[in-house]
């Protein structure tokens, strides 16, 4: 099976871990924006967001597993490639999360500029 596996700074990366970490948690427990959903079938609708709401909390659990103990141990994330697609849908979500959260203040060319 094919992988990924990146070496971290663990300095550099667990602080930004702890601040992430409360991001984590609003995605377990999110709910959909209600934007253009009028005249859908309530009993489709439930079905979809149950259906989205589960696929992203199982993303986010994919995502936080990655900095598991043995990342705290040699700095090392593997990511194998039965975990490609939920890490990077939730690394997507993370961005979203700290662009409209944390970040929102903060204009794109500044961000993308680093």
């Amino acid at each position: 099976m094919k992988q990924v596996e990146v070496k971290l700074s663990l300095p550099v990366v667990e602080p930004l871990l702890e601040f992430v970490e409360p991001l984590f948690h609003q995605l377990e427990k999110d709910e959909l924006p209600q934007v253009g959903l009028d005249g859908v079938d309530p009993e489709m609708l439930d079905f979809w967001k149950s259906g989205l709401l589960g696929s992203q909390r199982s993303d986010a659990r994919h995502l936080r597993a990655l900095f598991d103990s043995e990342f705290y141990r040699s700095g090392r994330v593997v990511v194998s490639e039965d975990q490609t697609e939920p890490v990077l849908r939730a690394c997507s979500a993370m961005r979203l999360k700290l662009r409209t959260g944390p970040l929102a203040g903060i204009p794109d060319d500044r961000l993308e500029a680093g």
